[in-house]
């Protein structure tokens, strides 16, 4: 996909990278434990009312954190920094194996700016693209009637 002056390839998600992609989900939900010791450490409640809460942090540990697919999970990944991993993963920009954090963050302020200079039409070609891959694996081109002025008719 050409977006700007840059000619982009993105590749088909994995099953390593669609582990990724809820690692980076499961990040986004907070440790109820934490939130409640946060709050107690503030010192504002009473004994009975940091008991509650605690008894709160219990129930929510123990309901599972938003799965791929999950209403939820959906819309973490359709918020700005969630389609932002999604075109880092797919750019294969730096491989996750290197675990650097330092590289691994560049890659993502890299990937945001790449979702920034895309426009509406870039943004629905590479979902299509993506989700046409995910589901029947086909590695096929893209439909050149639905490529907008100024990108290529190959896939993105």
């Amino acid at each position: 996909m050409t977006i700007g002056k840059k000619s982009l390839t993105f590749s088909k998600l994995t099953l390593d990278d669609l582990g990724l992609l809820q690692a980076w989900c499961d990040g986004q939900v907070r440790d109820p434990f934490e939130v409640v010791a946060e709050q107690i450490g503030r010192g504002r409640f009473t004994r009975a009312q940091e008991e509650t809460l605690l008894g709160q942090a219990i129930k929510q540990a123990s309901v599972p954190k938003p799965r791929i697919g999950s209403a939820h999970c959906n819309e973490l990944i359709e918020s700005f920094e969630g389609f932002s991993e999604v075109v880092r993963l797919s750019l294969r920009i730096v491989p996750e194996s290197a675990r650097d954090p330092k590289r691994i963050e560049d890659a993502r302020d890299h990937a945001r700016d790449v979702v920034r200079s895309m426009n509406a039409a870039h943004v629905e070609r590479l979902i299509r693209y993506l989700a046409l891959r995910a589901v029947t694996g086909d590695e096929g081109q893209d439909d050149p009637k639905a490529s907008t002025s100024g990108d290529s008719t190959t896939p993105p």
